[in-house]
């Protein structure tokens, strides 16, 4: 995202203090003028690239993708406006990969889709049945666990860093593999 911004941001390594150091010191001394035009660059390019465009945009390159491509999606192949889930075709094809030996990749938003808004919004932890039924899909050896979240790190681990599945947190900023997933043992991928 933010090289999209191009001249118009100064970008950094966020891990990286000496780069990070640079660039506030660049800021704060960089010309008024080269501020304005800086500032300038980034309203427009905001404005004229919304998540609207950008979700369209991505869709379309799903679309032309999957008429180009010989590759089944399954019952996800027809890209359309939204539609009910079709749940025997989705637990026909789970169940499909485990006779196959293959492997699934499941990904699940904290937000809407584990917890709802009001707990979420009043940090009440996912629901012990949630962290049961989590538990048990990552017991599989058929299965990768991800949970992603835009909240702070600390809360998602509290919540779900005992569970041998993938955190995200921080909108992607930070990754947490499942406990034991350097040394190969095993835990959800």
């Amino acid at each position: 995202a933010a090289q999209a911004l191009g001249a118009g941001a100064l970008l950094v390594n966020p891990y990286n203090v000496a780069e990070v150091a640079r660039a506030i010191d660049e800021s704060l001394n960089m010309p008024a003028s080269e501020r304005e035009e800086r500032f300038e660059y980034l309203d427009k390019h905001i404005h004229g690239h919304t998540a609207q465009e950008w979700a369209e945009q991505y869709v379309g390159s799903l679309r032309h993708a999957r008429q180009t491509s010989s590759y089944d999606a399954g019952p996800f192949s027809e890209l359309s406006l939204a539609a009910t889930l079709p749940v025997q075709q989705v637990v026909a094809s789970y169940k499909a990969c485990e006779r196959s030996a293959g492997q699934r990749l499941l990904i699940f938003g904290l937000l809407g889709t584990l917890i709802d808004y009001e707990s979420f919004a009043s940090l009440q932890p996912p629901p012990q049945w949630v962290r049961r039924n989590l538990a048990a899909l990552a017991a599989s050896p058929h299965n990768t666990l991800v949970v992603l979240s835009g909240r702070e790190r600390a809360l998602l681990n509290e919540w779900l860093g005992d569970l041998p599945i993938w955190l995200v947190a921080e909108n992607g900023l930070w990754i947490r593999p499942p406990p034991g997933w350097e040394s190969g043992g095993g835990g959800g991928g």
